[in-house]
């Protein structure tokens, strides 16, 4: 945390700001650990962040000293801070929402007029998403409430009254995409081998650390092989099944949308 890359799904937003020169406050509902804001720092605009995780606002805070990132929930934020902003982001967030039209009635009320709102969700349509499902419970209640397609967003959005709606797909690196065909067709047995090492690793972890650093080393080694063989075994598959997935509408479905002056609440 605090020294990744910027995730795929978050590259082409901010392509879009750079390119359009956008300025204004932007805020990042959703944050996590601030690596999408640390991104936009070197544009013309004013950064704000909020996520429920205090220790990635920790480390936005000090690790990327963006210090306009709070521990707050978004209905908390809503009432309490008064500001407006031009630009609205929220990346892979929607889907975890209980209530999807508070969500955007509380969105609405944090936009000035004519703002615009970028975002991102898991698309239902990807290859192998049923099978994925059958392989845990990361797509279901309390992680996942609700599931997405292009049609659904646009409809919601329709019904909140934003317009100038865009969509456009967003695909993972190829190894992420074969560490996802991996746990699709064999996520029963990778994820047992993952709990297995855990349950070795972490009862022990802090102590295990201290009392001899070098066998730590060569422990985070291994799993970092196992991770590289992972998705070497699946990166041809991964390879062949690209232009399938993208005919999918890729992994993720990322929106834009303006909400009007005629629609602010």
């Amino acid at each position: 945390m605090g020294k990744r890359l910027l995730p795929w799904y978050c590259k082409h937003p901010f392509s879009v700001l750079k390119k359009r020169k956008i300025n204004g406050d932007l805020l990042d509902i959703g944050c996590g650990d601030g690596i999408f804001l640390k991104k936009l720092q070197c544009l013309n605009l004013n950064l704000y962040g909020i996520d429920l995780d205090r220790e990635s606002v920790a480390c936005a805070n000090e690790v990327y000293g963006i210090k306009s990132v709070y521990a707050a929930r978004l209905e908390i934020f809503v009432s309490t801070v008064f500001q407006k902003f031009d630009v609205v982001t929220f990346f892979e967030v929607v889907e975890h929402q209980e209530n999807l039209d508070q969500f955007l009635i509380d969105v609405k009320k944090l936009l000035k007029a004519n703002g615009l709102i970028f975002g991102s969700v898991p698309n239902r349509e990807r290859l192998f998403h049923t099978l994925k499902q059958r392989r845990g419970d990361g797509d279901f209640p309390p992680h996942h409430f609700f599931w997405f397609s292009r049609e659904v967003i646009a409809f919601l959005l329709h019904k909140h009254g934003f317009t100038n709606i865009s969509f456009y797909s967003s695909m993972p690196p190829l190894s992420e995409y074969a560490v996802y065909l991996e746990t699709a067709l064999l996520g029963w047995l990778t994820c047992h081998i993952k709990k297995i090492i855990k349950k070795k690793f972490s009862s022990s972890m802090h102590n295990y650390i201290e009392a001899n650093q070098r066998r730590w080393y060569q422990h985070t080694i291994f799993i970092s092989a196992i991770h590289s063989i992972r998705v070497l075994v699946f990166l041809p598959l991964a390879i062949f099944l690209w232009p399938l997935m993208k005919r999918r509408g890729g992994m993720s479905i990322n929106f834009e949308a303006t909400l009007p002056i005629t629609q602010k609440t």
